[in-house]
């Protein structure tokens, strides 16, 4: 009766643990990917007999910098969470094997008490 009980609430805390490490591997990749994005937008708003002016191309830039920024931060977070529910699963296993030897004990004493007749 425990085992499935253990198993399913280290289940539940482990594909927990797996979409949150799935989203901090790839959101700097997202990241990564804003940024190529946002240069692209900037070199491609000028002509090449234009001259190119700051203003021209920092406005994209920066937006580069704020997706890549967003993606670094949710990557942080991510692993974060990841190590909190990696950690909840591991105990929350080991509480389940630690009573289910416990119950295993008291059925062992128990059956050695028991008067033979």
């Amino acid at each position: 009766m425990l085992r499935p009980l253990a198993w399913c609430l280290s289940l539940g805390a482990a594909s927990v643990a797996l979409t949150v490490s799935t989203g901090g591997a790839t959101a700097p990749f997202v990241g990564l990917f804003g940024t190529v994005v946002g240069i692209m937008k900037a070199m491609s708003g000028f002509r090449a007999d234009e001259e190119v002016k700051f203003t021209t191309v920092s406005g994209p830039i920066s937006e580069a910098l704020i997706v890549t920024a967003v993606g670094i931060g949710v990557a942080v977070g991510a692993v974060v969470l990841f190590n909190f529910f990696s950690q909840r699963a591991n105990r929350i296993a080991t509480e389940m094997k630690l009573l289910t030897d416990e119950f295993l004990e008291l059925l062992l004493d128990t059956k050695n008490q028991a008067p033979q007749g």
